[in-house]
């Protein structure tokens, strides 16, 4: 009998309570009692999360453009690296399109641009290495026959040269800047003009006066009667 009435109390603690409670966001409702606490629903929940959140968002290092320029550098000059090696291991017969390969890759002008003074470096040491000008770069290269680093000499100047190719399209294709229209009253703002001639009794509107239309557009020069009219279209709006 008294295990009975213990399994009830069990039962009854478990089960959950209720209370009634104004929440944060203004609606009164029935809400859980954990431990003698009301816990409010409208709360966000995982508060303590998102601050942990923001606060390693803060703490990450910002990269600069010039370093994800360089980071993006490098991963074009790894891939045009391993077209060398695809290169090596075909027995030097293997046909490389780097301009293409770039292009699909997204390798545009300012990338080309860093790259270029690398391979123009490999380029140079293969030249000397297939004229036997420096003894350090023969020792290198001494693995290779000598008709294999006139290959390699052939295969990086083609580098050089599709790598120069984008450089040059990029410029090419850049459309030039359209010029800014003017106003009439702007192209006439600051022109110098005489008010007054009492020779001829001739007075001058001034030109940017938006009360007095001008049909016509007179300009005086310094020398005595060089004078010529200028008729102006209608469609040009000089008030």
């Amino acid at each position: 009998m008294q295990s009975k009435f213990q399994s009830l109390g069990e039962k009854s603690m478990s089960k959950q309570i209720y209370d009634l409670m104004v929440c944060a966001d203004g609606a009164t409702r029935a809400v859980p009692v954990v431990h003698g606490f009301k816990i409010d629903p409208s709360l966000p929940k995982n508060s303590d999360d998102s601050e942990k959140k923001d606060v390693e968002k803060k703490s990450r290092p910002k990269i600069s453009i010039q370093a994800r320029l360089q980071n993006k550098v490098e991963e074009f000059i790894s891939a045009v690296e391993g077209q060398v090696d695809d290169f090596i291991d075909s027995d030097y017969k293997m046909k490389y399109d780097v301009y293409n390969h770039m292009s699909k890759i997204g390798c545009n002008a300012v990338h080309a641009r860093k790259m270029r003074p690398f391979y123009v470096d490999c380029y140079n040491e293969l030249v000397d290495v297939y004229n036997q000008d420096e003894e350090y770069y023969s020792e290198a290269w001494r693995h290779l026959k000598p008709k294999y680093h006139k290959k390699m000499m052939d295969f990086y100047g083609l580098i050089v040269d599709d790598l120069e190719r984008i450089i040059k399209n990029s410029t090419a294709q850049r459309k030039p800047r359209k010029k800014k229209t003017l106003t009439a009253t702007r192209l006439v703002k600051t022109l110098k003009y005489q008010q007054e001639f009492s020779d001829l009794k001739l007075v001058s509107v001034n030109p940017i006066d938006d009360s007095v239309p001008l049909n016509e557009f007179v300009r005086w020069y310094s020398r005595p009667f060089d004078l010529f009219p200028l008729i102006l279209p209608p469609i040009f709006p000089c008030k």
